[in-house]
């Protein structure tokens, strides 16, 4: 009877302490949604950059992606303990003592998950109740005119055919990268450092290890360039096309990401000022194509509204290895997404971003990449107009 009795206590603070990781994991899950923005501000301007340098400097002693390696091997040792699990539960069962198994396996389970999700919350949960970079930039909003939006639209054009002519290019008259990845994960790291510091913005300044993605062509199939694991501090890129137009805007939106940026338009906002603001030709290529195609629907419409003659762009000479770029990319994904099954892969990658996105506040799903085009309009009008290379 005795015995009973401790075995029933036993078992009553398994089901608490079960109760008690279930409470904190629910905690936790809503950490990013309700804590106030202040707290969130002051954590990333005087703790993140500590926080984070553990987990990051792990990650950097290896040049693979460890995300990876635990999404393969893990999911084959899940798979192994899925029946290892089944097997001794029909044991558990016919013993009589499949309660107390179940509890157990339940308990270390709710641990692992409790551990990611505070994790993830200090690793970028947390980063989306921080101000936006918008903020930090002090940009002022303005209504502008039409031949003021047409001003940026033409300065970016010209960035762009600029640094178009210093790229190398294949014998079809794609570009390419000069650099390893090795070379480009590197000094995109840098390259950040150095805008952030320029406009004080308080990313941390660890140095980030991109990792190349060994399945880059089957993650290709989701539609995904890029992925930051705030598990391991680690920016993933998808290297199975080096797209000349975007791979450089990759490299730097993951590592903003590292660097305590949240919000995926912060990263964008970030990684193309950052292109923009660089000496390689292949990077500010890169920024100002990012900014060129997100500005050019905006403008040729604006110019529909006020009856003014749109420029012809894609006539000028200057944009003829541009369009070729342009058609390389699109072949490539054309390609990729050519059957049922990658596209089916693409729709579900698709949605499962959108949804981790709404459950982390931002309402607009994977539609918050997009910078909004005012922003750069902005930007040009507070830091560029005037300047003498604007």
């Amino acid at each position: 009877m005795i015995k009973q009795e401790k075995k029933k206590k036993s078992i009553g603070r398994m089901i608490a302490g079960i109760l008690v990781k279930v409470l904190f994991i629910v905690l936790f899950s809503l950490v990013p949604n309700l804590i106030p923005a202040s707290w969130a501000e002051f954590y990333h301007r005087n703790m993140y950059g500590y926080v984070s340098f553990l987990p990051a400097s792990f990650s950097n002693l290896f040049h693979n992606s460890l995300t990876e390696l635990i999404v393969v091997a893990g999911g084959i040792m899940l798979i192994i303990l899925s029946v290892v699990f089944l097997v001794e539960l029909i044991r558990r069962i016919i013993s009589k003592t499949a309660g107390r198994f179940v509890l157990t396996v339940l308990k270390h389970v709710l641990t692992l998950v409790l551990v990611l999700i505070i994790l993830f919350d200090l690793m970028l949960g947390i980063g989306y109740r921080r101000k936006t970079v918008y903020q930090y930039l002090g940009l002022r909003h303005g209504e502008y005119t039409y031949d003021e939006y047409l001003q940026v639209l033409e300065w970016s054009y010209n960035g762009m055919v600029k640094a178009r002519r210093n790229i190398g290019q294949d014998y079809r008259g794609v570009g390419h990268t000069a650099r390893s990845f090795e070379a480009n994960a590197k000094y995109a790291n840098s390259l950040i450092n150095t805008v952030s510091v320029k406009y004080e913005l308080p990313l941390s300044a660890a140095f980030i290890r991109s990792k190349p993605v060994a399945a880059s062509h089957y993650w290709s199939m989701t539609g995904i360039v890029g992925m930051y694991d705030p598990v391991f501090v680690e920016a993933n890129i998808n290297t199975d096309y080096m797209d000349i137009t975007s791979f450089p805007m990759t490299l730097c939106h993951e590592i903003c990401h590292a660097k305590g940026l949240a919000r995926e338009n912060d990263c964008n906002l970030m990684a193309s000022i950052a292109c923009i603001h660089s000496k390689d030709s292949e990077y500010m290529y890169a920024g100002y194509y990012f900014i060129f195609t997100s500005l050019y629907p905006v403008v040729k419409e604006y110019a529909g509204q006020e009856g003014e003659i749109f420029p012809d762009y894609f006539s000028y000479e200057d944009m003829a290895p541009v369009i070729r770029d342009m058609k390389a990319s699109d072949a490539y994904w054309d390609d990729i997404h050519s059957t049922e099954l990658s596209r089916f892969i693409h729709d579900i990658g698709r949605e499962s971003n959108n949804l981790f996105l709404k459950s982390n506040g931002q309402e607009g799903g994977v539609a918050t990449y997009h910078v909004p085009d005012n922003e750069y309009v902005d930007f040009y009008m507070t830091y560029l107009k005037g300047a003498k290379n604007a």
